[in-house]
Formats: C-alpha cells, sequence, structure tokens
C-alpha cells in the first residue's frame, strides 16, 4: 500500500488527525513532507503504556467452571497491565510505518504470550 493510500486510511480511522492528514494527502507529486509527518506520527498519537480491564479466557482450563470473578482471583493474572518497552518501541515503528493493522495484535499477541492465557480483548489503554 502506498504512502498516500495509508494516510487516506489513518485519516478516515481517526478523526481527531484528520487536520493534520488531510494537508499531506493532497497530490502534488513530492511526498518528502508526508514522509517526514509519518516519520514523527507518533506525536499525534500516544503510544501505550497500561492495558485495563483484560478479560481472560478461561475456557477449556480447571477454571473453566468456576464464576469468573473466583476463577481471575484463583489464576492470579491481572486485569490491568504494564505494556513493556520492548512492546511500546513496536507499537511506535508499526505507527511510524502507518502499519495501523499491527497495533491491536501486537497487544494480543503480547498479552497471550506472557500470561500463557488467551483473553476476549480489554477495556482500554493509557
Amino acid at each position: 500500500m502506498e504512502l498516500r493510500e495509508k494516510l487516506i486510511r489513518l485519516a478516515h480511522e481517526k478523526p481527531e488527525l484528520r487536520e493534520h492528514l488531510l494537508p499531506l494527502i493532497k497530490d502534488d507529486g513530492d511526498d518528502s513532507n508526508v514522509r517526514k509527518i509519518a516519520t514523527n506520527y507518533s506525536s499525534f498519537i500516544s503510544i501505550p503504556k497500561v492495558v485495563e480491564g483484560v478479560e481472560w479466557d478461561f475456557g477449556d482450563t480447571d477454571l473453566e467452571d468456576m464464576p469468573y470473578k473466583d476463577a481471575l482471583k484463583e489464576s492470579g493474572l491481572p486485569t490491568k497491565v504494564h505494556i513493556p518497552n520492548d512492546i511500546r518501541r513496536e507499537w511506535k515503528d508499526a505507527l511510524e510505518n502507518l502499519i495501523m493493522d499491527d497495533l491491536e495484535p501486537l497487544i494480543t499477541d503480547w498479552l497471550s504470550d506472557d500470561y500463557g492465557f488467551t483473553h476476549y480483548g480489554w477495556k482500554k489503554l493509557k
């Protein structure tokens, strides 16, 4: 996907960034300004430090028949998790390269790999 197409998609997905992105989308044949903004893109969107409200999946485990709160307590899994710096760097790299599809799977895969449980998602990133 061309950089211009990525910017159009991003402007569609993130309305709060449109005022910054739309001037870049104008096709004037010179993409040097577009590349400069894309490289500094992470200044427009914060890089999360914490995942809150993680809802763990206890299916196919010894905890699956317990009420969720009891299974959560028994498992010792957190519902609020600090994102490690290496994952935050990967997030920043994905933002700078306008690879928006990589953001959510980055957190999803890290949570499952690090804690050994799948999950249904989370409420918010901070």
